[in-house]
């Protein structure tokens, strides 16, 4: 469903992609070592030599959504293959020396299989709103997007993922992604004008029956909290006035911690939406990661109080639809790990539902109290 906001003069106003929407290509089976690449006309981009030579036939190209970090091309001295998302895109580390005395430095390149000039925008637009926040909050500085190549260059974040961090204190790893949301939101970085929404109870019943193909004896507990999903669910559509910029796959993995700083990685899936459904997924993340590490699971419930009472600090009207939210991403990710298809994804996708239920139990009202029969003194009657 698309809503129109602000003017034409937005610095998104100008993307035809329509956040929300996902690459849709088929995976070509080329591969480098033991990582998947998804376009034979990108292998050149996993070697040095034939990196620099690509990124300099492509520079003349580059898009302007914001400053290049530099007029001429730099050499890529070394790759690292990163995760691969087959149909989707194929990050490298790339490790760059700039023309003239500058430093080398680190870089993130996301070879896409489809224009997303897109991603380079929000971020332009991401990190102009920082610096007009006083830097409360932080994200990838882009460096170029070269849209021949379907590349987008962005800077490597040091530090470590909040994940790690979570391993020694799982509190305190909540503590920092509920401020590093709460400042995001806080800054109200206005969204694009024209923007596509996703219906969350649309999305809720598309997960439910993924998870039961995939586990079916899992049907009852997942259609229970799938009729729960429906009958609390948030107005919808929502007030555009409470419509943010979502990073749409906010997790443990996404927030990296550095010296002073947290900052916000790999921006693939934004979009348009209720803030509240970013701060629902990384409770999610909470979660899932207590499935996967049992020494977190003591200290599971106090983290996920610790960033609810964090970042509801500084977004109070999300309070009514923080519940509704976790319980939905604690769904999606039951779905995926569900799909595992194994007793190990099971077993994970069964404390998922659990854990979504229990959300929806902890913002239920109390049930009033039984009124107590009025108690009548006996006072002795005048004879």
């Amino acid at each position: 469903m698309g809503h129109e906001l602000g003017t034409a003069s937005h610095p998104l106003a100008a993307l035809a992609y329509s956040p929300g929407t996902r690459a849709s290509h088929d995976h070509v089976g080329a591969t480098h070592g033991t990582v998947d690449i998804p376009d034979p006309r990108m292998t050149a981009l996993a070697h040095p030599d034939t990196a620099t030579a690509s990124l300099r036939a492509a520079w003349s190209d580059a898009r302007p959504h914001g400053p290049l970090a530099w007029d001429t091309p730099p050499t890529v001295v070394a790759v690292e293959a990163l995760r691969a998302h087959p149909g989707s895109r194929w990050p490298l580390r790339y490790r760059l020396q700039p023309v003239g005395d500058a430093p080398p430095m680190s870089c993130i390149a996301k070879a896409h299989t489809r224009d997303r000039a897109d991603i380079a925008a929000v971020l332009y637009h991401l990190s102009a709103a920082r610096q007009a926040s006083a830097g409360a909050w932080s994200v990838p500085r882009p460096l170029a997007y070269l849209p021949t190549l379907h590349v987008l260059l962005v800077e490597d974040v040091p530090g470590q993922a909040l994940r790690r961090a979570a391993r020694h204190s799982p509190v305190l790893a909540a503590a920092h992604a509920a401020r590093w949301l709460g400042r995001f939101h806080a800054t109200n970085v206005l969204p694009p004008d024209a923007y596509d929404l996703r219906d969350p109870v649309a999305t809720a019943r598309r997960w439910s029956v993924r998870l039961v193909a995939a586990q079916p004896d899992l049907r009852p507990v997942s259609a229970a909290l799938l009729d729960r999903l429906v009958r609390t669910a948030p107005r919808w559509p929502p007030p555009p006035a409470g419509l943010r910029i979502l990073h749409g796959d906010l997790s443990l993995d996404h927030l990296i911690l550095g010296p002073g700083t947290c900052a916000a990685i790999d921006w693939d899936d934004w979009r348009v939406g209720d803030p509240a459904e970013d701060a629902g997924r990384l409770l999610a993340s909470l979660r899932h990661a207590a499935t996967r590490h049992p020494e977190w699971l003591a200290s599971a419930d106090r983290a996920a109080v610790t960033f609810r009472r964090v970042y509801l600090e500084r977004e109070p009207a999300a309070t009514a639809r923080l519940a509704f939210y976790e319980a939905l991403a604690c769904l999606r990710v039951a779905c995926r790990t569900a799909r595992r298809g194994d007793d190990v994804g099971r077993a994970r996708a069964a404390s998922m539902l659990a854990a979504g239920a229990r959300a929806l139990d902890l913002s239920a009202p109390s049930p009033p109290a039984p009124s107590q029969p009025a108690r009548v003194r006996n006072h002795p009657q005048p004879v």
